[in-house]
């Protein structure tokens, strides 16, 4: 166990079965730390760290920044109540990251389950196994994140319990996503190779995306598995090449239904003799009643 009170902690390499590290009112910063179970506490000042190899972390940081430039565990905490969360290469079973302002992750390898909180969210997730990855993605302490920028790819897909962002893009290289609650605040896309999704909640103007949904800014259900999406939110628009289901069956966008009615309306003939809607009443009025133009013999 090493502490510092009032001052940096600065270590160059650390192993051991437990390791403990304490830094009040000063930074930390650690070369690499090789332990079964490893706890970080830094109040005060920021966290930096080179590498961790370990069963266990748990790393909390109050008043600064955390940054981790490689991990390698099974299970994964950090929190940073008043900063950032840097991360470079990971791998873990579990992972549950919290930032009180923002998330960088440049590439994680999680193989059970992700829980990612902050106000501005960017990584590169990766599933390491062939089941679906499960988690949420959303704000700090569980409200709603202003941006949610991630890729996730895997071949068991991904499904969370909750996605919640003002703005953002998904990317699924590979895999299938399924969200039982998505709460988008303004504008979000989804992607995969075969299907290019908008989310839009301000804008419903057709903006050439394959399916275009709106949800009023309420939560909805959401799967995507190549060009099949599942929902129970309202379907804006879709091109013939997606098909949408419902909780019923399949849903039919605005567009498709518009259409539907205005092929089913059908204007009755005008009455024989009646004005054309067209045709302006003639200046000019012929009456049939024979004039006589003239008298023989005068």
């Amino acid at each position: 166990r090493l502490a510092a009170d009032g001052g940096d902690l600065r270590v160059g390499a650390i192993s051991g079965r437990d390791v403990e590290l304490t830094a009040r009112d000063g930074d930390a910063e650690i070369g690499s730390i090789d332990a079964r179970d490893v706890g970080v506490v830094v109040e005060g000042g920021n966290a930096r760290i080179g590498a961790i190899v370990a069963n266990d972390i748990t790393a909390r940081i109050a008043g600064g920044n955390v940054e981790i430039g490689a991990i390698d565990a099974d299970d994964v905490s950090v929190q940073a109540e008043d900063g950032d969360v840097a991360l470079g290469n990971a791998r873990a079973s579990a992972v549950s990251i919290g930032a009180r302002d923002r998330i960088d992750i440049d590439r994680l390898e999680v193989g059970r389950s992700l829980q990612l909180g902050a106000d501005h969210i960017v990584a590169q997730v990766f599933a390491s196994g062939g089941a679906p990855i499960a988690g949420a993605i959303g704000g700090y302490g569980g409200g709603m994140a202003s941006v949610a920028d991630l890729t996730l790819s895997g071949p068991g897909g991904f499904h969370f319990d909750r996605i919640a962002a003002r703005t953002g893009q998904l990317d699924l290289p590979v895999g299938t996503l399924q969200v039982d609650r998505f709460e988008v605040g303004e504008r979000m896309v989804v992607t995969n190779p075969q299907t290019r999704l908008l989310i839009d909640q301000q804008n419903f103007r057709l903006q050439g995306y394959d399916v275009q949904v709106y949800s009023g800014g309420a939560p909805f259900a959401l799967a995507l598995d190549r060009n099949l999406i599942a929902t129970d939110s309202f379907v804006i628009d879709r091109r013939a090449s997606h098909e949408v289901l419902g909780p019923d069956g399949p849903l039919a966008s605005v567009v498709e239904y518009t259409e539907r009615v205005l092929a089913d309306i059908h204007l009755a003939p005008p009455a024989a003799g009646a004005p054309r809607e067209d045709e302006e009443e003639s200046l000019v009025r012929v009456d049939t009643t024979p004039v006589a133009l003239g008298t023989e013999g005068q």
